[in-house]
């Protein structure tokens, strides 16, 4: 058997996870699988980064910027206050990151982006319950 088909039957799965998943998520739901991309992507960035894989790492960082882009749009200013300023800096601050990244060809930059992104989706992924908690819901 082929060695790719393998990979792309896994990738044309995931892709189908995703695209079924997006059909019955919630705005929480939504923001929790574009986090859940975007750490994929700037690790796959890393990874083509390291192994010289120049064009298979413009596609994920452009990917990874594209969700930035994504998640940055999902932001309220009236309702979000100072949060949503706070993390439309911490976004745009990514942004940059990864484009330094990208221009150098140094994963140090989609390293920072990964550890603060991955702060944000911890802390995204606990909102539910604490929102449960608030409502006084077991």
């Amino acid at each position: 058997m082929n060695a790719v088909a393998p990979r792309r039957a896994l990738y044309m799965y995931e892709q189908v996870g995703y695209e079924a998943a997006v059909d019955f998520a919630d705005q929480h739901a939504l923001v929790a699988l574009l986090f859940r991309a975007l750490m994929q992507a700037l690790a796959d960035s890393e990874r083509h980064t390291l192994s010289a894989e120049f064009a298979a790492k413009a596609q994920t960082v452009t990917k990874a910027h594209d969700i930035l882009s994504g998640l940055r749009s999902t932001l309220d200013f009236e309702r979000g206050g100072d949060l949503a300023l706070d993390l439309d800096a911490i976004y745009g601050y990514c942004a940059r990151l990864l484009l330094k990244a990208h221009v150098a060809n140094d994963p140090s930059g989609l390293r920072e982006a990964r550890r603060l992104l991955g702060s944000l989706e911890s802390a995204w992924q606990q909102v539910p319950a604490q929102l449960a908690a608030a409502a006084g819901v077991q």
